[in-house]
């Protein structure tokens, strides 16, 4: 298992039901883009995250596809796909909020 690092990279929101990044969105994943490119030794875990609305199974699915959507925004900002792996993390069961469970959260791995 790979080391992980606290980091402060910037926590990427979705709407209800949705996997589609938000425009007020997208400049944080254009922010960890541009973090990536100024390090070439970074390499990251996005995890998606869902509320508990909805199936396990369903949440699971999200979640993961939420992780995929932020990976594919990098990927258009030519950050290279090895250096980002996805999880797909299910219900977010510490948020404050349902709308703060509806999240990709990103972190450094060693």
């Amino acid at each position: 298992m790979s080391n992980l690092k606290e980091s402060t990279f910037p926590v990427i929101y979705f709407s209800f039901n949705s996997i589609w990044i938000e425009p007020s969105e997208r400049a944080k994943v254009k922010e960890i883009a541009d973090r990536l490119k100024a390090d070439k030794s970074i390499r990251i875990r996005v995890t998606g995250w869902c509320d508990p609305v909805g199936s396990e199974a369903a949440n699971q699915r999200v979640s993961l596809q939420r992780a995929e959507a932020v990976k594919r925004v990098l990927g258009q900002w030519l950050i290279p796909a090895d250096r980002v792996e996805t999880a797909g993390g299910g219900v977010c069961g510490s948020a404050a909020s349902y709308e703060e469970a509806r999240c990709a959260i990103t972190i450094e791995i060693l």
